[in-house]
Formats: structure tokens, C-alpha cells, sequence
């Protein structure tokens, strides 16, 4: 990734989102293990990826080295004789200076994918005052988005991929668009299956604690703890003001709720430009399955400045749910 401090700017975390729901026809059990089993192609994927890209890599810096070494020779006026001497001396020098440009450029890095993780929401109100509002809230948001929350039960669930840097995110956005091509071929769960799906992406702004909480294998069943764990986000849109202001403060509260609260994770991202639809703002956070534990989050918000308490407390959308993996 030495590209981007080449041109003074900072290396970016980026989180693809996938907000999906299963079709009445499509059993929890079916839907699950075929979600399941995109994590899983995806980590095999990735290996087979890299070593592809680094074979095309060392064919295209051969292909440089010969063409630079008979630009070289061609500059020497070498005899034929003397040719091969030369062409043995300049190609080792020629080769290594290629392959170092292609480090410093940062070429052979492919898809620095941070981790994946899957959560179920159930959108339902939970808690009271603010926190019974913003869940409410957070219900009909989903619902704006196309998904159905009126039946008890009704699960909404969350594909997030969070990877280092953007000169290959068309790449890793077309492997997310080929599962979702999936429902739309032969394969379970099959176009009927798959009631609404809603793709984002966004830029990490900051995190306190660990990005992604210890994220559950993608193979391995929830544990006891991840169970006792919400996993929330918080869906907002700026108020009037500076934008510098604005991201500042909310930092400053992320960062003062992680040192005060039992909080894992707190992070906060911002909608890449014209990228998908709904609200600008993420917060995710992930706090101990207690409305206590979301009212104290909700009340520190609300009390940290005019940023948590217009635009996150009383316009938000919040939702609540489970990592499965």
C-alpha cells in the first residue's frame, strides 16, 4: 500500500455491507448454510486469488525486464559477440530494479482483507425512552429499505467485509456481487428464496477497542459468548455544521463511551460517495445483551455534545442482533 503515502493520503478501511432477507419460502436452516458457505468460498477464494495475481505479476515483470534489457542493449551498440555478455550482466539489474519498483508502488499487494462477520438482527423494540425510540426507529428503517419486519421473528441479516486500502475493490466488490448473483442461477437458495438485499459501502473514521470484536470462524458455531453480545449499529445523518466539527466530536464520544463502558467495539464509518442509498452514518457497537448496557451507551451519547444528541439520539436508527460468525 506504499502507493498512498505517495500521494500524502492514508491508507483507507472500507466495509462492503450486505443487508439481506430470506424469502417466506426459504427454511432458516437452508438460508443460513448457504450464507454460511459464501464465507466459507470466500476464504478459499482469496489464497487462490492472491497466488493468480502473483503468477500474472511475475509473467508481466519478465515481460518488463526483457523489453527493458533490449532497450539497454540496443542503447550499447554491442557487437553480437559481446551481446550475450552483456545481456547477462544488465538483466539481474534490470529484473531487481523492476520488482522493487513494483514493491515500492505497493503492486503485489492484493485484497489486505482485515475479516469478515455475519449478523442476525431482529428488528423489535427493546428498552425505553430514547433506547425504545431509536429501536423503533431503527425497525421502520429497515422497512424503508424494503424489508419485512412485521412478523414476529422476522430476521434481517448482515454480511459486512472490512478490508485495507481501495486499488482493489472493484475486485473484492465483484466477488460479493457473484454471491449475490448466486440467487439469481440454479444453486440453493434460488432467486425465490431471497426476499430484499441492500449493498453499501463505507469508510472507516475511526475505532475504539478491537474493529471487528473477535469475530467468530466463519465455520464455527456461536459461542457462548458472542451469545451474551449485541451487536448494534446506529444509522444517522449529519445536522447543519461543519463536517470536521462533526466527525471530531463524535470520535471524542466513541472514544470517552470505550473508556467508561463495557463496550468491545465501537466504531464509526461514513457512506462512500455515491455509494448505495439510506443514511450517511454507521455507528457499530458491540455491548453486553442488557438494555442497561444500551440505555448507559445511548445516555453518554445523548450528553457528549450536539452531534450525539441530534443526530445520533434523536434521528438514529438503531438496530440490535446477533454475530453468528
Amino acid at each position: 500500500m506504499e502507493v498512498y503515502p505517495g500521494v500524502e493520503i492514508p491508507v483507507p478501511s472500507i466495509a462492503l455491507s450486505l443487508l439481506h432477507q430470506s424469502a417466506g419460502s426459504a427454511t432458516p436452516e437452508s438460508y443460513t448454510e448457504r450464507v454460511r458457505q459464501f464465507h466459507q468460498d470466500l476464504r478459499r477464494q482469496l489464497p487462490a486469488l492472491r497466488e493468480q495475481y502473483a503468477r500474472w505479476l511475475q509473467q508481466e515483470l519478465e515481460a518488463a525486464t526483457e523489453r527493458a534489457t533490449g532497450k539497454a542493449l540496443e542503447a550499447t551498440r554491442a557487437s553480437t559477440a559481446r551481446r550475450g555478455a552483456w545481456e547477462a550482466a544488465i538483466r539481474p539489474a534490470v529484473q531487481g530494479t523492476l520488482a522493487e519498483l513494483a514493491a515500492t508502488l505497493g503492486i503485489g499487494e492484493l485484497l489486505g482483507l482485515r475479516g469478515t462477520a455475519e449478523m442476525v438482527y431482529e428488528p423489535k423494540v427493546v428498552g425505553t425512552d430514547d433506547v425504545s425510540k431509536l429501536t423503533s426507529d431503527g425497525r421502520d428503517y429497515l422497512a424503508s429499505l424494503g424489508m419485512q419486519v412485521g412478523e414476529p421473528g422476522r430476521t434481517v441479516q448482515e454480511t459486512l467485509l472490512v478490508f485495507d486500502g481501495a486499488l482493489f475493490f472493484d475486485l473484492l466488490e465483484g466477488i460479493t456481487h457473484d454471491w449475490m448473483a448466486v440467487y439469481a442461477g440454479d444453486d440453493l437458495p434460488g432467486p425465490d428464496q431471497v426476499r430484499q438485499r441492500v449493498f453499501t459501502s463505507a469508510n472507516l473514521l475511526h475505532v475504539a477497542g478491537d474493529l471487528l470484536g473477535g469475530a467468530p470462524v466463519a465455520d464455527a458455531s456461536p459461542t457462548e459468548q458472542e451469545q451474551g453480545l449485541w451487536d448494534g449499529v446506529i444509522f444517522f445523518d449529519k445536522a447543519a455544521g461543519s463536517y470536521d466539527e462533526f466527525r471530531a466530536e463524535l470520535r471524542a464520544a466513541c472514544d470517552l463511551a470505550h473508556a467508561q463502558l463495557p463496550i468491545a467495539s465501537l466504531s464509526l464509518w461514513q457512506r462512500k460517495l455515491g455509494a448505495s442509498g439510506g443514511r450517511e452514518f454507521w455507528l457499530r457497537f458491540r455491548v453486553p445483551r442488557d438494555e442497561m448496557a444500551v440505555f448507559n451507551f445511548v445516555h453518554l451519547l445523548r450528553n457528549s455534545g450536539q452531534a450525539g444528541r441530534e443526530s445520533v439520539v434523536r434521528r438514529g436508527r438503531m438496530v440490535l442482533g446477533q454475530r453468528v460468525w
